[in-house]
């Protein structure tokens, strides 16, 4: 792999389906994942892919004016961590995950980025959009953990754990629970692929729907995990994308998208 490596931003058009290039936000940095404030700004974690002995390579935080085209880089920060989640707030305050549950907060109005240590149990993994209240539900990763992370900065560390790795999260339509499934890369088969909501009051559990017979039985595929749950809140479904694969041990190979009615 060369320097020469990139990341083009690219966008849309909902009515032609055409994507055009936009940009290269960062040179020679590849990008993570992007998280938007719906006010114009992109949050995006850039990282450098020359690094090759961590799992999770060196990067920074990049913040992105899509009116303008302006694009602010901060430096490279050995202390970011995981690389795969912005928290985004209602308004437009964005964290990012540090070493040891701390959180790098972006401040709109400053344009600044500070460091908090410690403030969640283990490293931002994914979070919901935020709640009418300003509450933003997440999940740590390694431990696995859900949580409550208020507008003030208080934590609730009292909603309970995943079944296993979860990488997506969404609330639903009234805020009353979050979505997820669990074990995204490739084993949501061993749970037998459900659909499960998490009570935001309580942190109950439910199962709202079961996929691996249903799949096996209309497509002939395995679901082995997703990372990508979005909520139609004027249908009242969630869109699940999964890789899909023809056995329990290869489930790759394959996209499904399923659109689950919810209750």
């Amino acid at each position: 792999m060369s320097r020469n490596h990139k990341d083009t931003l690219t966008v849309i058009d909902k009515q032609t389906l055409e994507l055009r290039p936009v940009s290269i936000p960062v040179p020679g940095h590849g990008i993570a994942s992007l998280a938007t404030d719906g006010a114009g700004h992109l949050f995006a974690e850039p990282v450098d892919p020359m690094v090759s002995d961590d799992i999770y390579p060196v990067g920074g935080t990049t913040v992105i004016d899509v009116t303008t085209g302006e694009v602010v880089s901060f430096p490279d920060d050995p202390s970011r961590d995981v690389f795969r989640d912005v928290m985004v707030g209602a308004d437009g305050t964005a964290w990012f995950a540090g070493d040891d549950g701390g959180l790098f907060r972006y401040d709109p109005e400053t344009t600044a980025l500070d460091f908090s240590e410690g403030v969640l149990s283990a490293s931002l993994r994914a979070s919901t959009r935020p709640a009418a209240d300003g509450t933003i539900y997440g999940v740590t990763e390694e431990p696995y953990s859900f949580f409550a992370f208020a507008p003030d900065g208080t934590v609730r560390d009292d909603l309970g754990k995943p079944r296993s790795y979860a990488t997506s999260l969404a609330l639903v339509p009234d805020e009353s629970a979050f979505l997820y499934v669990p074990g995204a890369h490739g084993h949501s088969q061993a749970f037998n692929t459900p659909v499960i909501s998490v009570d935001t009051a309580t942190g109950e559990q439910a199962v709202l729907a079961e996929l691996y017979d249903l799949a096996k039985a209309e497509l002939g595929l395995v679901l082995g995990g997703t990372y990508s749950i979005t909520i139609d809140a004027e249908r009242n479904q969630a869109h699940i994308a999964f890789n899909a694969g023809p056995t329990d041990d290869e489930p790759w190979g394959e996209v499904v998208l399923v659109v689950l009615d919810l209750p």
